[in-house]
């Protein structure tokens, strides 16, 4: 694995200039991202996010796709962590942002790289699509509910697609009972779920997720089973809320000597970066994990 690196100026230029001049479907962009750029009215993405990702898809490389996804994640060491991201505008579009990743959008984006490089044309509107897959229930953008906001739903809609399994319970995972409200329970936190529209879909999503079993392993036994863990599971860290479901996640990462670490967008931190500590030891310092679910790519 390399170094996470920065391009010239001059590349930059280059590669706008050609990305324009291909480009015959850009349209203008929304007024709140006036130096963004448009291929159609579902997604949206800034002139250096091209760039970026001209950069990162040479780096997802590997035999299997966790191993291509962990070497994508990998390759955005030291992007920093930028929140709220995805509501630039009122109405819902697939936002494409590689400059800036919080927990979630970098999970996403590494897998989204991995898949991207199975296409024949693995350009940035591929990669969108894939996003789209990924964030969005069936695929389909139809305002802000329709948004995955609970990452179990992200794990549903996942496993659903044939992308993977959670296999929490196969590693001895215990019962994971809880009623999820959280987003209805907080309306003012979430501005644009206010329509009553979006608001149903939520309500919708937390049925769905209440109606489903899940399993977790609490954070005090996770030394015990990190040996089945393998690298690029996605590890989702369950929060001690009672109406919440997952508070964080990133990949597992195995490193020369052993020990097995987490490779995640950090708030604290401020950018992506591997846990120093080993999982099991950093997750017994955070008050706010109770424990960990793990989902596994398909190969």
């Amino acid at each position: 694995m390399k170094d996470y690196q920065f391009v010239n100026l001059s590349v930059f230029a280059l590669c706008l200039f050609c990305f324009f001049a291909c480009s015959a479907q850009s349209v203008n962009a929304p007024d709140t991202a006036p130096s963004a750029f448009q291929i159609n009215e579902k997604w949206v993405a800034q002139p250096q996010d091209s760039l970026i990702f001209v950069e990162k898809i040479k780096k997802t490389t590997g035999n299997t796709t966790p191993e291509r996804c962990l070497n994508a994640a990998y390759a955005f060491l030291g992007t920093p962590y930028h929140s709220n991201t995805l509501n630039i505008s009122d109405s819902e579009q697939v936002v494409v942002n590689l400059r800036g990743l919080d927990c979630w959008t970098f999970v996403e984006t590494a897998f989204a790289m991995a898949l991207t490089t199975r296409d024949s044309v693995a350009d940035l509107q591929d990669f969108a699509r894939h996003l789209r897959l990924l964030r969005y229930k069936n695929g389909t953008v139809d305002g802000y509910g329709s948004r995955l906001h609970y990452f179990t739903d992200w794990v549903l809609n996942a496993a659903e697609q044939g992308y993977g399994r959670d296999i929490t319970q196969e590693l001895g995972g215990g019962m994971y009972a809880k009623k999820i409200t959280y987003i209805t329970d907080h309306p003012k936190s979430y501005p644009r779920a206010k329509a009553p529209e979006a608001m149903d879909k939520i309500r919708m999503a937390q049925d769905r997720i209440n109606g489903h079993s899940w399993h977790y392993i609490p954070k005090a036994s996770v030394k015990k089973i990190e040996d089945k863990i393998q690298n690029g599971d996605i590890i989702i860290l369950t929060s001690v809320l009672s109406n919440l479901d997952v508070e964080h996640q990133g990949f597992a990462l195995r490193s020369k000597d052993g020990v097995l670490r987490l490779l995640h967008a950090s708030s604290t931190g401020g950018r992506v970066l591997l846990s120093g500590r080993p999982l099991g030891d950093y997750l017994l310092r955070v008050k706010s994990f109770s424990g960990i679910m793990v989902f596994r790519l398909n190969e």
